[in-house]
């Protein structure tokens, strides 16, 4: 099954910083690699490998929230996350070259515009950990976080309902809850994401 979310790549750094900067603070990272080492791009890099762990930052800032399903395509992002995903690689390739952070001096002090983008994606992911919405995919995982929705083995995940004190998922899918005392409260009809 398709999906509507995205599965960024290394060479869409070069959307949010130079190519000639990639290169310059790029290095291979496989277990052969050293200071004397060739880079070559089609093993290992860091580039790539910074990249899959801001796709990871964010699918686990979704599953830690437990509100939403991540995309059953592996390495896939929300659209909305791409840019978050590409800065805070950015940011991390950058900072790993000596002297090579992007700093402007201003009267001020210093001011380094990718830190700062560094910083937004990190509170963006914090943000969906604490339920902020973004486009939810296509191709949904059930409740396992892992593989596509099963409706005995791996249902939906469901929304969770806050500031709710009492309604259980039962109440909903039923419509009232019945507290100790007998008395009923009217509840909206339980919907699926």
């Amino acid at each position: 099954m398709a999906t509507n979310w995205i599965i960024p790549a290394a060479n869409d750094l070069k959307k949010v910083i130079s190519h000639e900067t990639r290169e310059s603070a790029d290095e291979n990272t496989d277990a052969t690699a050293n200071s004397d080492s060739a880079y070559e791009p089609t093993l290992a890099t860091r580039s790539n490998d910074l990249l899959s762990e801001a796709v990871v930052e964010f699918r686990q800032s979704v599953v830690r929230g437990g509100r939403y399903p991540v995309s059953v395509t592996a390495g896939a992002v929300a659209p909305e996350a791409v840019a978050h995903c590409l800065n805070w690689a950015a940011w991390r390739l950058i900072i790993a070259k000596p002297n090579f952070k992007f700093a402007i001096i201003t009267e001020g002090g210093v001011w380094a515009p990718f830190q700062k983008l560094y910083e937004q994606a990190c509170a963006y992911f914090a943000g969906i950990v604490a339920g902020k919405t973004f486009t939810l995919p296509t191709d949904p995982t059930g409740r396992d976080y892992l593989t596509a929705i099963d409706a005995t083995t791996n249902p939906a995940i469901q929304s969770v309902r806050w500031g709710d004190s009492y309604g259980s998922a039962d109440d909903y899918a039923a419509g009232q809850h019945v507290d100790s005392d007998g008395n009923i409260t009217e509840l909206p009809l339980d919907f699926k994401l």
